[in-house]
């Protein structure tokens, strides 16, 4: 397979995140390699496919899908289009692994061949389906005395498969908000879908398959049902950013995958710690002006926190000045009232652009909208005179091409003021981040553009 194929990077950062635990064997005869990996994504909890849009090889650590994922309902579903599956095959109600191999040159699954088993069973499970439902792993990957990863396998296992998962399937437009990739974890709700009280309830769910129409997207999803936390390693918490995402809570998102931070924690020794990566080419913007795209939120004191940002984090385009709506200023970028390490060395965080000023004339003409996520839009009046232009990610949108008092101003370049207008002045820019004085840069300086307040 072409090395191109296998973002290696990606995949480190993911296992380092989720996983770090090292997997190994003697194979003694030739053995094709899709069953030893096979094995691999079986025994190490992990998902892997082939993202056709990006041409690469994704591999990703199975966890649950977060309480904030961008959920889908019957809002940008199309009508009719769900449709859903029982899998009672595919339930488990208690696992048992063998591993620490006695010798490789005896067949894998031969259970006298191992020095060690484990046999994690959920009792509940069995009364509540009247039945039992076993798995068995031979393990030839992990070693003498790893315990407490074979424990880990079994404990994902049950979690993910206690109770059966349903498969889904749904479409959505190809050319309208929905934003739905391969592998993707969201939430889907839908009326038919409600708890034993008739509540209308949100089912998490990972794309297992996207066929692309001319006008929409085909979707078929695993429901991604946990019935407790895994708890592994959850010292050195890790959360990693690997997709676009709009208003960004860290603790809204590490409170939906580890359990809560308390004083003891962060007093404790050793200490929990928190890393949050953005990876490259991953955007954080913003639904509104009034909304910082990154929100780093209150954690207990003392707590040693990092942003490793290598992506970009972007607020948003303020609006030109029309005659109604009037223009306003750019969005806020990072918003923190917590003390950080900020790390940006290879990352951008971007204020949004303000909005441009106005003309003035007989008619008027409007103001051109600033750079940002999403760009601002130009102003808009009513007396029949030139619109400004909508702002992009990278740049200000124009105003008119007049001169004099008719002329609109542009919409200000990320973290730029408008330009002035014949009529108005442009709007300031929203701050690159707000609370720098909790913000301890420690590789940088990186691409910072917009003010540094609190």
């Amino acid at each position: 397979m072409p090395s191109e194929y296998i973002p290696i990077d990606d995949w480190r950062t993911e296992t380092a995140t989720y996983l770090r635990t090292l997997y190994t064997t003697l194979i003694p005869e030739p053995t094709a390699v899709r069953k030893l990996v096979s094995e691999i994504i079986q025994q190490a909890a992990l998902a892997m496919w082939w993202d056709e849009a990006e041409r690469l090889v994704r591999l990703q650590v199975v966890r649950p899908i977060p309480t904030t994922a961008a959920v889908f309902d019957e809002s940008s579903i199309i009508e009719g289009s769900i449709k859903t599956k029982e899998q009672p095959e595919s339930r488990v109600s208690d696992v048992l692994t063998y591993f620490a191999q006695r010798n490789p040159l005896r067949p894998v699954d031969e259970s006298d061949n191992y020095r060690s088993a484990i046999l994690t069973v959920d009792v509940e499970a069995i009364h509540e389906y009247n039945g039992r439902a076993n798995k068995i792993i031979h393990s030839r990957w992990i070693p003498f005395g790893a315990r407490s990863v074979a424990e880990r396998l079994n404990n994902l296992i049950l979690q993910r498969f206690r109770d059966p998962p349903r498969r889904i399937n749904f479409d959505v437009w190809r050319h309208g908000s929905s934003n739905v990739r391969l592998g993707g974890g969201y939430q889907i709700g839908w009326t038919a879908n409600q708890d034993s009280m008739g509540n209308k309830v949100l089912a998490p769910v990972q794309v297992t398959r996207l066929d692309p129409g001319h006008e929409f997207y085909r979707v078929e999803a695993q429901e991604m049902l946990f019935k407790a936390l895994d708890p592994h390693d959850v010292l050195n918490r890790v959360i990693v950013v690997d997709s676009t995402i709009l208003n960004f809570n860290l603790r809204e998102v590490h409170d939906s995958i580890f359990p809560v931070l308390t004083d003891d924690d962060v007093n404790a020794s050793p200490a929990v710690t928190l890393t949050c990566i953005v990876l490259p080419n991953v955007l954080i913007g913003s639904t509104s002006r009034d909304k910082p795209a990154f929100v780093v939120g209150s954690f207990p004191n003392g707590l040693d926190l990092t942003l490793d940002i290598r992506g970009r984090i972007q607020g948003a385009g303020g609006r030109g000045d029309g005659y109604n709506p009037r223009g306003t200023a750019g969005g806020t970028a990072l918003f923190t009232r917590q003390a950080l390490k900020l790390k940006v060395s290879e990352g951008k965080i971007w204020g949004g652009g303000g909005g441009g000023g106005r003309g003035k004339g007989s008619k008027n003409y409007y103001g051109g909208g600033g750079a940002g996520s999403p760009p601002g839009e130009g102003g808009k009046g009513a007396f029949g005179g030139s619109d400004g232009k909508p702002g992009t990610l990278d740049e200000g949108g124009a105003g008119n091409s007049l001169s004099g008092r008719r002329r609109g101003g542009k919409g200000g370049a990320p973290g730029m003021p408008g330009q002035n207008g014949g009529d108005t002045n442009g709007f300031p820019p929203g701050a690159a981040i707000d609370g720098i004085s909790f913000v301890t840069i420690i590789e940088g300086p990186g691409d910072i553009r917009g003010l540094q307040i609190n």
